[in-house]
């Protein structure tokens, strides 16, 4: 699932930082999620879903 967070995000064109602003988390926490180390909760997978749209 991790590959699909990055995914989602380069298949909108959004880099790193405005994925961070848009989503309201810091570096580190993205950098966990798309790397695999780490999770989002439940809220924050929908919130990523309404950010980045179905693809």
């Amino acid at each position: 699932m991790p590959r699909q967070f990055k995914n989602a995000r380069l298949m909108n064109h959004m880099k790193y930082t405005d994925a961070m602003e848009a989503l309201d988390i810091s570096q580190p926490t993205l950098s966990a999620w798309e790397s695999g180390r780490k999770s989002p909760s439940i809220e924050k997978l929908e919130h990523m879903a309404d950010v980045y749209g179905s693809i």
